[in-house]
């Protein structure tokens, strides 16, 4: 128990000085401002208790004169500490919110840098919404005003003991056992509420899921196509509800095993007020030692009461800086990388090695042994029916998966090796589920805000998109969706396509990929946007993946996928005279792809 409570110690310890090293490398003004306000609290609270016990004097000694003149004077000096105390917190806010802010953004930094292969991962799901959570619950204001508690309450004390110490000493320690007591009830609800902050977690994303998610535009069509406004409503009734039965839940067990608190709390009351009257009435003190007196026990019970609070505070705060730094200092590694070739002289080939592939330890194989050669400059297609692997295949190229089992090597170097994001440099993708962003055309083509304007226009250009574009009145400046921009526009679902396309020309990686971008399309019409990409990327490695076949004569070589194996590989007439799998498919689909003499093909 007590290495435990040590280990708490040096834990909350670090934690606190973690949170307090990034306000001062974020404004080292703000613990002026900081101290300033201990001071100016502990001011207005002695000046209070001075001023009554003044004022009773003056009066008792019938000096009305003297009185009213303090009675004046005080409320102008109580209302110049306020005033300046608002002044200073004001400002002490304001930079604690602007720390808040820079780590609420850290926290969205590091989401967007976890790998792909774990940012879909539940457990990481959580991860992420406890530490925007923690952001909030372990505020840098929160952690230092807590600090600032404590200071000023040690202070409060220390004035309380010597008030009372020409009185009796009893009544100070009285005052300390109690309060200690009482202020148990207190620190195990908190320990009680933060074991609870995993099911608040999961109740509250499925709350703001159905709430913020499902009532906005994204689902707007299915909302009212299939009229599931009366069905959503129900589920965030149901989020409610079971977010209010927890808290409920929470403050029954409080109540339920800390009502003691409150009984204790009125016998000191009971005790030390009964012990100052009778000093009263015994006339042992006046009246105004009285004020005092009684006033200063309220100082001392807050004041302790306060500090434990305020410690109980830090360690809970403590646990949530924990998983605040956790989630931001987690998939730390060094800075040596090997350097990718350089695929203008070197080329780039790309060899996996028995390459399987799993989602998790104890779920089946998507991919099992694969190993397959894409060298430069060839236009490849990977087909096969749904499920069959495709976009998994991709994706393990890509490096967004890890493979389970094998390796993917790029000349002769496992792509572990190399920098995630310098890696993925070298491809431009089009997947089926590619996302537009409620920015502008151009920042949706170059996806940055700093961009080339010409080399825009040549990629809208070269994707077939020209014709749109030049005829909004802001052109490549349009915004895309009128949820930004009063010119904003909608585009329909090829224009989005050929955007996604423009996209990845402008990129110009040595390798493109086209993930079923045109699923939706007729087998013509994506024959004919796979023709045009074809031409677009004429001197670059191209992967074509598709459950269908229409690509496939713009390939060099064809690699057919079947629960998750490669079970042929070849060009288009090799693999029809092979009369296996990929013949069977494309007679199957043969009659989509009948070649009309007018149209060349």
């Amino acid at each position: 128990m007590k290495v435990n409570s040590l280990r708490v110690v040096r834990k909350t310890i670090s934690n606190v000085g973690y949170i307090m090293r990034q306000m001062y490398l974020h404004n080292r003004s703000y613990y002026i401002y900081w101290m300033c306000n201990v001071v100016l609290g502990i001011l207005s609270t002695w000046i209070s208790v001075a001023f009554l016990k003044l004022v009773i004097e003056l009066l008792s000694e019938k000096q009305f004169y003297n009185a009213i003149i303090f009675s004046v004077v005080f409320p102008a000096v109580m209302f110049a500490v306020g005033t300046i105390g608002d002044m200073v917190s004001a400002k002490k806010c304001i930079i604690e919110n602007s720390l808040c802010n820079r780590m609420k953004a850290a926290v969205s930094e590091k989401q967007m840098e976890i790998p792909y292969d774990k940012a879909d991962d539940h457990a990481e799901k959580l991860k992420y919404d406890f530490a925007k959570k923690s952001v909030t619950k372990s505020s840098p204001g929160q952690v230092l005003d807590c600090m600032g508690n404590i200071v000023s309450n040690v202070i409060n004390a220390a004035g309380v003991i010597f008030v009372f110490s020409n009185l009796n000493i009893w009544i100070i320690l009285l005052l300390i056992v109690v309060v200690c007591v009482n202020s148990v009830g207190n620190v195990k609800r908190m320990q009680y509420r933060y074991q609870q902050q995993e099911e608040e977690t999961s109740i509250a994303r499925n709350l703001y899921y159905a709430r913020d998610y499902l009532t906005g535009p994204v689902f707007a069509k299915e909302v009212r196509t299939f009229d599931l406004k009366e069905y959503i409503t129900a589920k965030i009734k149901t989020s409610i509800e079971k977010h209010f039965r927890l808290e409920l839940k929470n403050s029954k067990m409080y109540y339920r095993h800390y009502w003691w608190t409150y009984i204790v709390n009125g016998i000191q009351l009971v005790a030390v007020y009964s012990y100052i009257g009778y000093l009263l009435f015994a006339g042992h003190i006046s009246v105004s030692d009285f004020t005092v007196y009684v006033s200063s026990v309220l100082i001392f019970e807050a004041a302790v009461l306060g500090n434990i609070t305020a410690v109980a505070n830090v360690v809970q705060v403590s646990r949530y800086i924990r998983n605040l730094r956790e989630f931001l200092q987690s998939e730390e590694t060094d800075d040596t990388y090997a350097v990718l070739p350089d695929f203008t002289k070197d080329g780039l080939t790309f060899t996996l090695e028995n390459v399987s592939f799993r989602f998790d330890d104890n779920g089946p194989f998507v991919l099992k042994n694969l190993s397959a050669k894409i060298c430069s400059g060839e236009k490849i297609c990977i087909v096969g029916r749904n499920g069959a692997g495709k976009t998994t295949f991709v994706k393990l190229l890509m490096g967004l998966y890890r493979p389970t089992e094998g390796k993917i090597k790029l000349n002769g170097t496992d792509i572990q090796e190399f920098n995630r994001q310098e890696y993925l440099s070298l491809f431009s993708t089009v997947f089926q589920d590619f996302n537009i962003f409620a920015f502008s055309i151009a920042e949706n083509v170059a996806l940055e805000e700093t961009y080339d304007e010409a080399g825009v226009n040549a990629a809208i250009t070269k994707a077939g998109l020209q014709n749109k574009v030049s005829a909004l009145p802001d052109g490549i400046a349009t915004y895309l969706t009128e949820r930004i921009g009063e010119n904003g526009t909608n585009l329909s679902g090829g224009e989005q396509q050929m955007l996604a396309i423009a996209r990845a020309v402008y990129k110009n990686a040595p390798v493109c990929i086209l993930d079923e971008p045109t699923a939706a399309l007729s087998p013509q019409n994506e024959y004919a946007i796979y023709q045009k990409f074809s031409e677009i990327t004429e001197n670059k490695t191209v992967l074509y993946i598709s459950h269908r076949l229409a690509s496939c004569r713009l390939s060099d070589k064809i690699i057919v996928l079947d629960n998750g194996r490669i079970v042929e590989c070849g060009s288009h007439d090799h693999l029809i005279s092979l009369n296996g799998k990929y013949a069977e498919m494309f007679s199957l689909q043969a009659e989509h792809y009948v070649i009309k003499e007018e149209t060349g093909r």
